[in-house]
């Protein structure tokens, strides 16, 4: 076992220790890193952002214990409960890598059934986000430290080989531990348990399978705040009961509809203005590709070392390195170094585009300190951070990031494990290509970036907004089990509910379920107790015969 709770570690950051850690180290020490560097430690920090999705961790920790099958079955399963956890402005949700490694080892090891884990990996991911809130707080200390006294010096070096070291705290710690001991110890001890289960709790977990997924989607379709589009929701449930259209065909489908009416729609193609704007426009101090690769691996690190009274300052700052590098004085590097550790949150993937302005800004002061004021650099990350926050969320956290998850895992639970490819590899190129295009992008327009991209943006939100809500309806349909086991006798005949419902619509009490989250998170419910409370519908639902597992 202690092999295997040293995978389970190494899978839960201990990666991070022997990969992009030296390497950013190195960059640090040297004060310098190559484009082929960079590339390596950016991909390195885009897997750091996949493994937090069940799916992805999941099917990686299969293939490392020698059991695949299982381990895209059980990321799978756990995908369905957290499609819409994410983070939103500063709200962190229950963190659900640890908990997917831990129930894929013990469902593979201990042979028990994937819904039984699943009940597991609830608690495990809620006492993760602890660990993570504990360290924002210890990390507070190491910023007023390091990263505020290196500013008030100008001390370049210093603020980003703390920030550097300090890394493996977050990504590996308070991971990699927890993972190690849950695996060592749990394995025998959640064996124990699970033998003691009684039969009616065991049938609860196979019933838990089908029920749970509506809190991840409910929770999905909250975050995308549908209004009268839930219509668009509806109409892909509907979809969902009468096709055997594939995830993928259903998907290619629904885009190309999309396209159609976005293209058609007005008479006009809506995206063609925006985009010769977005053409116009350069910096005064060309973008070279080396600095360009650093400010996009750079990018991923903004909250590996947050504290709670800045969030994310110190990694931005630490991103504006190679830049703030360019000021000829200490004097001129602390202002800037001060200006820049500031608060700073936004969603990580559209974010890119400010570093990319203000790096914009930096080099032209350096170059000139007459030629843009400090406090407008400041003034432009503080009014942008949270419009931009705004449209990446929407955009990547609650459309295109669930529609690559939904299809490979959708794909993954009809047998098919090209899905987990399929879903992995489509993040690494979304989250690449995103970053990268965006940093370039606001640095080359600058100050005008956002206003020029805005119109771009929010077209292509919108779409993937119509596109999003149908493809969810659709996996509703398919994923989400609600099975009554209600009936009626009267005389000789016996008449079942669920058969009743069925003859009106197929699946109609999973749709009414999906609406009833839906309905509590409206009403400000926490996603949390509403994942408690399918739990216990579930388990009670089979005891007394009301669901059928």
């Amino acid at each position: 076992m202690l092999g295997t709770a040293l995978i389970a570690a190494f899978l839960a950051g201990g990666w991070f220790l022997v990969t992009a850690w030296p390497l950013q180290l190195i960059a640090a020490i040297r004060q310098k890193d190559s484009p082929a560097h960079g590339i390596i430690i950016g991909l390195l920090h885009i897997w750091r952002f996949i493994s937090d999705h069940p799916l992805a961790i999941g099917g990686l920790t299969g293939l490392f214990i020698g059991d695949f099958a299982t381990g895209i079955k059980v990321g799978a399963l756990i995908q369905l409960v957290f499609f819409g956890v994410f983070i939103v402005g500063a709200a962190v949700p229950p963190r659900p890598m640890v908990a997917t490694i831990m129930a894929v080892i013990f469902a593979s090891k201990l042979g028990v059934e994937h819904g039984a884990v699943l009940g597991m990996a609830v608690p495990i991911a809620v006492f993760s986000l602890m660990l993570f809130l504990s360290n924002i707080s210890i990390m507070s200390f190491f910023y007023e430290r390091f990263a505020r006294q290196a500013a008030k010096t100008g001390n370049l070096k210093k603020l980003e080989l703390w920030h550097a070291i300090l890394q493996p705290i977050n990504i590996t710690l308070i991971n990699a531990i927890p993972a190690f001991l849950g695996v060592y110890f749990g394995v025998p001890l959640v064996g124990k348990v699970l033998n003691a289960i009684p039969a009616w709790l065991s049938g609860g977990f196979g019933t838990m399978q089908g029920i749970l997924p509506v809190a991840g989607f409910a929770l999905l379709v909250y975050t995308m705040n549908p209004g009268p589009m839930i219509l668009l929701f509806a109409a892909g449930y509907a979809i969902g009961t009468v096709t055997q259209l594939t995830p993928m065909a259903t998907a290619l489908v629904v885009i190309a509809l999309v396209f159609f009416y976005m293209k058609t729609r007005g008479g006009q193609n809506s995206l063609e203005p925006a985009m010769v704007a977005a053409g116009e426009g350069v910096s005064k101090i060309p973008l070279s590709f080396g600095d360009r690769i650093s400010l996009a691996w750079r990018n991923f690190t903004w909250y590996y070392n947050a504290s709670f009274e800045v969030l994310g300052g110190w990694g931005f700052a630490y991103q504006l390195v190679p830049f703030l590098r360019r000021y000829k004085t200490d004097e001129e590097r602390a202002e800037a170094m001060t200006r820049n550790i500031a608060f700073w949150n936004t969603n990580v993937y559209a974010g890119g585009v400010i570093p990319g302005m203000v790096a914009a800004m930096e080099a032209q002061r350096a170059e000139n300190n007459e030629a843009i004021d400090g406090n407008a650099i400041q003034a432009l990350k503080v009014a942008t951070m949270g419009p931009v926050a705004g449209i990446g969320d929407s955009l990547y956290h609650a459309t295109l990031v669930p529609i690559i998850l939904a299809i490979g895992t959708n794909m993954v639970l009809d047998g098919n494990s090209f899905g987990w490819f399929f879903s992995v590899f489509g993040l690494i190129a979304l989250f690449a290509a995103s970053v990268y295009y965006l940093v370039g992008l606001g640095y080359n327009l600058g100050v005008d970036a956002l206003n020029r991209m805005r119109g771009v943006v929010d077209t292509v939100a919108e779409g993937a907004k119509y596109v999003g809500l149908i493809l969810v309806g659709t996996m509703v349909a398919n994923l989400v089990k609600v099975n009554l086991g209600i009936t009626y006798t009267t005389g000789e005949q016996v008449i079942n509910l669920q058969e009743i419902l069925d003859s009106i619509m197929p699946g109609l009490p999973a749709l009414g379920l999906f609406f009833l989250a839906y309905w509590l998170l409206r009403k400000g419910v926490k996603p949390i107790w509403l994942i408690i409370g399918l739990m216990v519908i579930a388990i009670l639902g089979t005891h007394f015969g009301v669901l059928l597992s």
